[in-house]
């Protein structure tokens, strides 16, 4: 229960300015729709939170001397089967 309450929080603050963003798309341009205004302001501050918080989550740059070196594993995809058919025969006349 008290978990949903930070998501709860986040949510509310995620409309909020998304709503704020919609008005001020609507009031620029008198064409777009209020929903759609506010719909496209929510996604773009998702976006954005989401990016931010993708930048804070990269660990800082370390030293190669300090780590083990572990060889990269390359994985490349099979390729499907070929097909055994043919070309169709012509029947002779």
């Amino acid at each position: 229960m008290w978990v949903l309450i930070p998501l709860l929080i986040l949510n509310a603050v995620l409309l909020g300015l998304g709503c704020a963003v919609g008005f001020l798309l609507r009031w620029i341009f008198p064409a777009v729709d209020l929903g759609s205004a506010i719909l496209i302001g929510v996604i773009v501050n998702g976006f954005s939170i989401h990016l931010f918080l993708r930048t804070l989550a990269i660990p800082p740059d370390s030293d190669p001397e300090d780590e083990e070196t572990v060889p990269r594993v390359w994985v490349h995809p099979m390729r499907p089967p070929r097909s055994r058919k043919g070309k169709p025969r012509r029947s002779s006349p």
